[in-house]
């Protein structure tokens, strides 16, 4: 509400607050900006969750602002779009380029086809017995089938999590030591965020992906509409 947006930006401006988070699409409001330049700001940290360019330059007065002011600025991108790259490399002064991946020594990647997923996850449980993990799938609907279809199993409501991939910020266990897909993702973007519980403290842990011709046939369906949303004529799939 506006009074509760004055009585942030009055604290902000008396120095309450150690740090300050703002969505990028708020630095276009002049009265969050004009306070923003009248505080001493000693870092800034931007960042991009879903690696969109056009995202980063609703942050370009801000970003050329605290350049004037020598102020140290991270920008982190959850991208491998090389416009990306580019366009933060552009909007900073002197800028160190890290470019890191989500694989990490103690996790492992694997594939299983599988037509029969709930078979598969049966014999996946039966190899991680006693087992901390997460079985991801794409609606709180087929979350309620697969635990209808696993509700016998030993530790299911103790230590194996079933839920649609998109709640995966809710996953608090630094100690899970698998993650199954029972369905493909819808990105690689996706992908890379939710298996990022896996094995935080350190231990081995793997990622488990089933897939089936069902699978491949709702990823063409997705790719034939991404490509007529964009216009485009042609694209190329390949399945390994």
């Amino acid at each position: 509400s506006p009074t509760k947006k004055r009585s942030i930006m009055r604290d902000i401006r008396n120095g309450t607050y150690k740090i300050v988070y703002a969505a990028l699409s708020e630095l276009n409001d002049s009265e969050i900006m004009n306070v923003l330049r009248s505080v001493e700001i000693s870092m800034s940290a931007i960042i991009l969750q879903w690696g969109q360019p056009d995202r980063l330059k609703e942050s370009k007065e801000l970003i050329a602002s605290l350049s004037t002011k020598r102020i140290p600025t991270v920008i982190f991108a959850n991208s491998t779009s090389p416009l990306l790259r580019q366009e933060c490399m552009r909007s900073l002064v002197s800028p160190l380029r890290i470019i890191t991946g989500f694989n990490r020594p103690n996790v492992t990647f694997r594939v299983i086809r599988a037509e029969k997923k709930i078979s598969a996850l049966n014999e996946i449980l039966e190899q991680k017995k006693d087992l901390p993990g997460v079985i991801y799938c794409s609606n709180p609907e087929t979350a309620y089938k697969i635990r209808e279809n696993l509700r016998d199993h030993p530790g299911l409501d103790e230590k194996i999590i079933i839920m649609p991939g998109a709640l995966y910020r809710e996953i608090q266990r630094r100690d899970i030591r698998f993650i199954v897909h029972y369905e493909l993702p819808g990105n690689l973007a996706s992908y890379s965020q939710e298996i990022n519980c896996a094995g935080i403290d350190g231990s081995t842990s793997e990622c488990i992906m089933l897939v089936s011709r069902k699978d491949f046939s709702t990823a063409d369906k997705s790719v034939i509409k991404f490509c007529e949303e964009k216009n485009q004529k042609a694209a190329l799939m390949l399945y390994l």
